[in-house]
């Protein structure tokens, strides 16, 4: 509880001899105004996994950008799918191959949900430059974040379809009807099938 609270009359601040109050001082590191110089440029771009994440150092992800930038050279493929299924497989073929070259070849940044999502991120980026230059070459990476919203877990896949829905809004109209309307099914899908128990039987019975 304050003085005032109690019902203390607050201390009057000291004075100088000629009635001002003297100046406060300060001590200042230096930190502050080094800061504002080198803010004064645009601020670097931060990625969704660094946002969650924080930023991994070089050495862990030095093979993520190459993988990366493989995938979506290859994403053109996915556009032979002819239907939401056939893209669901193609893009769980396509990223499966990939991380089982990491899984075998690499030995750190092995962190596949930071990887998926800066697979997305570089995905978007490629969908808005080479949408700048004009022809077909978004259509690739954008039919690979309907894939990763399909086979992603729930927060992946909610993550590249919002992405994806993003990424199409500065696309012209006419772009955009023409592509499926099936690629809008892509976040729904569910896995289909019975449920199986399985038992290991020995000679005392099934376990």
């Amino acid at each position: 509880m304050s003085p005032v609270s109690r019902g203390r009359k607050p201390k009057r601040s000291k004075k100088s001899k000629n009635g001002k109050k003297p100046p406060v001082r300060t001590i200042s590191s230096g930190w502050a105004r080094t800061s504002r110089r080198e803010s004064g440029g645009p601020r670097p771009r931060v990625s969704p996994s660094e946002q969650l994440f924080g930023t991994p150092g070089d050495e862990y992800v030095q093979w993520w950008k190459s993988s990366h930038h493989r995938l979506i050279a290859a994403s053109g493929a996915l556009l032979a799918a002819a239907g939401p299924r056939a893209l669901e497989q193609a893009t769980a073929e396509l990223t499966g191959a990939e991380l089982y070259d990491a899984v075998h070849e690499e030995r750190a940044g092995l962190r596949f949900d930071m990887w998926a999502m800066e697979l997305v991120d570089r995905a978007v980026q490629r969908i808005a430059e080479t949408a700048r230059q004009g022809g077909g070459a978004w259509r690739g990476p954008w039919w690979l974040l309907h894939g990763l919203s399909s086979i992603g877990s729930y927060g992946l896949g909610g993550f590249a379809w919002e992405q994806a829905s993003e990424a199409a809004r500065p696309l012209p109209r006419d772009l955009r009807s023409a592509e499926p309307t099936w690629l809008n099914l892509l976040p729904d899908i569910r896995a289909t099938g019975d449920v199986r128990l399985m038992r290991t039987h020995t000679g005392r019975g099934s376990v």
